[in-house]
C-alpha cells in the first residue's frame, strides 16, 4: 500500500466496476493554495505533474494496482486546464515507465473540441471519453444549457477523433433521452461518428441535478442492445452511480 501523503490533485487508487482500480488525476481541484493565480482557479500544471508523479511512483514501488489511470474535472471540465497538453504529456511519459499495462483515460464533455491545443491533448489518451447522449438538438439544448446548432458541430469534431469512447447517460423526467425519438437520433449520431466503443449507464450526480430519474438495470439492457443491434459497435453496460 502506498503511504504518499493524501492530495486534493490525486485521487486513489479506487475500485471500480466500470475501469477496475482508477488513479484519477483532478485537473479542476479548489484547494486555493493550488492555483495558478488570482484570476485562475485550476491548479498549476507543475503542481499536478509533481502530485500525479509522486502517487505514481510511490504506488507503483508499494505494489498498488491500477488499471486506469483518469484525468477528471470535479469543479469544472478538464479541457479548461491551459496546461492540459503538457499534463497529458507527462502522464504519458510516467504510465509508461511505472504502470505500462493500465489506460490514459480522460473525461471531457466535449465543449472544447474546436481547440486545436485541446485535439492535440486528446490524442494522448488511451480511452478519450465524450458524452454523446442526445438525439435531438432540443434535448441537447435542455440537458446542457448550450444552442441546438451546437450538437452538430460536435458530432462532426468528435467524428474525427481517434480512440473515441462515447458515454451515454440515459435519464428520464422532464428530460427523457430513452423514448424512441431521442433513441434513433442517438444511434443516428452515433453511427456518424464510428467510436470505438460505447459506455451506456445512468449517474445519479448528473440526474439529481436536473431533478431527473436514472434508468433501471433492465431498461439499460434494453437499450444497450438496441443500440449494439442499430450500430455493430462495441457496447458495455455499467449499473453503479459513479463518477468513474
Amino acid at each position: 500500500m502506498t503511504t504518499t501523503a493524501p492530495s486534493p490533485i490525486v485521487l486513489g487508487p479506487i475500485r471500480t466496476e466500470r475501469w477496475d482500480n482508477v488513479l484519477a488525476i483532478d485537473l479542476t481541484s479548489a484547494s486555493p493554495e493550488l492555483r495558478i493565480g488570482r484570476d485562475q482557479q485550476l491548479p498549476r500544471a507543475s503542481l499536478v505533474v509533481t502530485s500525479a508523479a509522486r502517487s505514481i511512483i510511490d504506488g507503483s514501488r508499494a505494489g498498488d494496482k491500477v488499471r486506469t489511470i483518469a484525468v477528471v474535472g470535479t469543479n469544472g471540465d478538464p479541457s479548461l486546464h491551459p496546461g492540459l497538453r503538457e499534463i497529458s504529456e507527462n502522464l504519458v511519459t510516467l504510465r509508461n515507465k511505472w504502470y505500462p499495462r493500465a489506460k490514459l483515460v480522460i473525461l471531457t464533455d466535449g465543449q472544447r473540441l474546436g481547440d486545436p491545443e485541446v485535439r492535440r491533448a486528446l490524442g494522448f489518451y488511451d480511452r478519450p471519453t465524450l458524452p454523446m447522449e442526445w438525439g435531438s438538438a432540443k434535448g441537447f439544448t435542455r440537458m446542457t444549457g448550450c444552442k441546438g446548432p451546437e450538437l452538430g458541430q460536435r458530432v462532426h469534431a468528435m467524428a474525427g477523433l481517434e480512440k473515441l469512447h462515447v458515454q451515454i447517460s440515459f435519464v428520464r423526467g422532464p428530460v427523457d433521452n430513452t423514448s424512441e425519438t431521442e433513441l434513433k437520433g442517438i444511434i443516428k449520431r452515433l453511427l456518424e461518428i464510428r467510436p470505438a466503443a460505447v459506455e451506456i449507464l445512468t449517474k445519479a450526480a448528473m440526474v439529481s441535478k436536473k431533478r431527473l430519474k436514472p434508468i433501471t438495470p433492465k431498461k439499460l439492457e434494453s437499450l444497450a442492445d438496441d443500440i449494439a443491434e442499430a450500430t455493430g459497435l462495441k457496447i458495455s453496460l455499467h449499473s453503479e452511480h459513479s463518477p468513474l
